[in-house]
């Protein structure tokens, strides 16, 4: 069988389908990456508030030893 007449089996990805591939890829990547933004921006609040607690625990209790 000549090898320029033979003829592929399944369906062929056009341009378009690549495309897709390549967003949908981008997009998981994306979304990834948000979701680790994410969990750091919640630590970095709680780190806020427990270091705000603090301090004002500590302006307590020098205010009160003078």
């Amino acid at each position: 069988m000549n090898a320029l007449s033979a003829k592929q089996t399944g369906p062929t990805r056009t341009e378009a389908d690549r495309r897709v591939e390549k967003l949908e890829a981008e997009f998981a990547r994306t979304r990834e990456e948000l979701a680790r933004k994410d969990k750091a921006l919640a630590v970095l609040g709680k780190a806020h508030a427990l270091l705000e607690m603090l301090s004002s625990s500590a302006d307590f209790e020098n205010k009160h030893e003078k």
